[in-house]
């Protein structure tokens, strides 16, 4: 990345536990942000919702279809489980980033390494990315979850650009192909995303 986009997270970073569950204590979003979050990130194309395999009751799985490809082992916590949303009043999320972006995230204090991860157990690239606080970082998070997506789907992350929200792209599924002509520019190499999913 020559030149970073991702801008840094305003105040202190969130009070957190230091171990499993790892749960923000503080700086929590109000119930409207959570849900526009995760209306936005659950309109992925070939993204299942399903409760989460390695979370606490009540989190939201991101999970990658079965039958798309997928990237390498790291880009995935569980199975095809590659980021997960905690539930009300945590609302903040788990991501296997891509190496480059989650070092990023941390140093611009949007998102922490999970203590299992700094422990060695799990891939050094799992991350707490925070929860929103408003609509103007329900864009910057979605752009991380998206870098979480190509990680998974074996797409080669291109951080300058898929940070620069929110003009360069809308995540809404009906709109997402029409940012940069009939396919979005950014999921047209992800196999099984050459058309948008109109399903309901």
């Amino acid at each position: 990345m020559n030149e970073s986009v991702l801008p840094n997270r305003s105040g202190s970073r969130p009070r957190t536990t230091p171990t499993n569950p790892h749960t923000q204590l503080e700086q929590n979003p109000q119930l409207e942000v959570a849900k526009e979050l995760a209306h936005r990130v659950f309109t992925l194309p070939g993204v299942e919702e399903r409760p989460s395999a390695i979370s606490v009751p009540g989190a939201r799985a991101l999970w990658l279809r079965e039958e798309l490809p997928a990237g390498p082992q790291e880009a995935f916590m569980i199975g095809r489980e590659f980021a997960h949303i905690h539930p009300i009043p945590d609302g903040s999320l788990h991501a296997a980033l891509p190496p480059e972006v989650a070092q990023e995230a941390i140093s611009k204090g949007w998102a922490e390494q999970h203590p299992v991860a700094r422990m060695g157990y799990i891939s050094q690239n799992v991350v707490m990315i925070y929860a929103p606080r408003d609509a103007q970082e329900i864009e910057v998070i979605v752009g991380l979850v998206v870098e979480a997506y190509r990680y998974a789907s074996g797409v080669v992350s291109d951080v300058g650009l898929m940070l620069a929200l929110p003009a360069i792209w809308s995540i809404r599924r009906d709109r997402i192909f029409e940012t940069h002509g009939q396919c979005g520019r950014y999921l047209c190499d992800i196999p099984g995303t050459s058309e948008p999913d109109r399903r309901v």
